[in-house]
């Protein structure tokens, strides 16, 4: 009789087991089960706020088109709306901005992009966030690709007036709103850039290093004002000394060329040791 009932225990704990086993495994692909229709709801409700975005810029379209406005193609929108997406997803993301194809003699270049040629360097992933210190040494944000959000107008102003600044003043705005928001590239070509030469003769290139010595002095200035992080005013200083070489460079004279560099070298070493 108690080998029946030792028997009996181990069934029914047996049984228990298994059913403790099922339940568990229940509950986990409940759980899995749940949390793919979280998914396939989040990405429904993105794709819906998509189509709306698509259809409110359809919507502006239309009204620009009766109004005699211009109108966008479907093209336009989607990469619109590709970027209007961006800032929507991110609170703290506050310029967008992407690589262009280039367009030489009426026709687009195959295989190269506006970085490709400007820049050397191609971007060939997304990134996000505090940009500055790499848009300080390398100007990665194509102007006719640019959507920033309107209050960053509001705080850091508008293109610069200044006569020197002509050919950099988009460069000068940029960099004013990398001190202040996130920024996010996009590695595709969502714009058309047509080439119109470089700089190639003395005249322009010295023009193009004393607007840059300009824009670097009022960053400096600005990023002051604003009690900017810890060594970037040091890095922006550092700037200012490159450009008075370049231009001491070219103006031949060694003497100063050689106190320009010698501060170059004193902030590059300043800011390493406070950032």
């Amino acid at each position: 009789m108690k080998r029946i009932s030792v028997w009996f225990l181990i069934l029914t704990f047996s049984a228990l087991l298994a059913r403790a086993q099922d339940d568990a495994a229940q509950q986990q692909l409940d759980k899995l089960s749940g949390q793919i229709q979280d998914l396939q709801d989040a990405q429904a409700q993105q794709a819906k706020r998509l189509a709306a975005l698509e259809k409110e810029i359809n919507d502006l379209q239309g009204q620009a088109s009766a109004s005699g406005g211009s109108t966008a193609n479907s093209d336009d929108v989607k990469k619109l709306a590709e970027q209007v997406q961006v800032l929507r997803d991110d609170p703290n993301i506050g310029l967008v901005s992407s690589d262009a194809y280039i367009i030489e003699h009426e026709k687009v270049v195959p295989g190269l992009s506006f970085l490709d040629i400007y820049s050397g360097i191609r971007f060939g992933e997304a990134m996000s966030g505090d940009l500055w210190e790499e848009l300080l040494f390398d100007n990665f944000i194509v102007t006719s690709t640019v959507l920033l959000r309107r209050s960053l107008i509001d705080r850091a102003g508008l293109f610069s007036t200044s006569e020197m600044q002509r050919i950099s003043q988009d460069y000068d705005l940029w960099l004013r709103i990398a001190a202040i928001s996130d920024i996010y590239y996009l590695p595709k070509n969502l714009a058309y850039y047509r080439t119109a030469g470089g700089l190639h003769n003395g005249e322009t290139m010295q023009m193009y290093w004393n607007g840059m010595l300009d824009l670097f002095t009022g960053l400096s200035a600005y990023l002051s004002s604003i009690g900017s992080k810890k060594g970037s005013v040091d890095l922006a200083n550092r700037r200012v000394f490159e450009m008075k070489s370049y231009i001491s460079l070219s103006n031949r004279d060694i003497v100063r060329s050689f106190v320009n560099l010698s501060g170059y070298f004193y902030y590059r070493l300043k800011a390493a040791m406070a950032l």
